[in-house]
């Protein structure tokens, strides 16, 4: 993961160009965007077992939200999750499962089918506990944090060691180019 460390964000617009070379197949292009986490550099406040200890990558994973790009959709094998899944795939917010416009809920309505080696682009909105992801122009998901998540998606406001944004490097050879934010 790749973070940006001199400040961190409360509400904000993040713009994000990326390329997939190889979004579909074997061996697919698979990456994302991570939003108001912890300072990974910090103890995981909230690991799981089955990560791997002591990666700064997983504190990320643990406390913040992640933009996903896979067009594939794959499912999280240790999980025993099928491929497929909306919630995994490009523009949906990674693993908010229950669909809908209620707290902890996602509407998502991508229907893009994203082409290999064009750029695309993300416009993540982030306003008190309110994300939009916007795909190419089009919204692709809104999501409504829940009141009880205490651990993910904390402001600075709320948790003085978070608010990073960041980029993962998970499989493939996703690129990213003009990230810029606006608070």
């Amino acid at each position: 993961m790749l973070f940006y460390t001199p400040q961190t964000f409360e509400d904000f617009i993040l713009r994000v160009d990326f390329l997939i070379p190889h979004p579909r197949g074997a061996s697919n292009d698979n990456s994302g965007v991570f939003v108001r986490f912890r300072d990974p550099r910090l103890p995981d406040p909230a690991p799981n077992p089955v990560d791997p200890p002591n990666n700064a990558a997983f504190v990320a994973v643990h406390t913040g939200f992640e933009i996903q790009i896979d067009e594939e959709a794959r499912g999280d094998r240790r999980f025993g999750e099928p491929d497929g899944s909306f919630f995994a795939r490009t523009g949906a917010v990674y693993k908010i499962t229950s669909p809908g416009m209620g707290q902890g809920q996602q509407d998502y309505k991508n229907n893009q089918n994203l082409a290999a080696g064009r750029w695309h682009s993300y416009e993540i909105e982030v306003n008190n506990q309110d994300y939009i992801v916007r795909l190419n122009g089009q919204v692709a998901t809104r999501f409504r944090r829940s009141a009880t998540d205490t651990v993910r998606g904390n402001p600075p406001s709320v948790d003085p060691d978070s608010g990073f944004i960041g980029l993962q490097t998970h499989t493939g050879n996703v690129a990213f180019a003009n990230v810029r934010i606006k608070t």
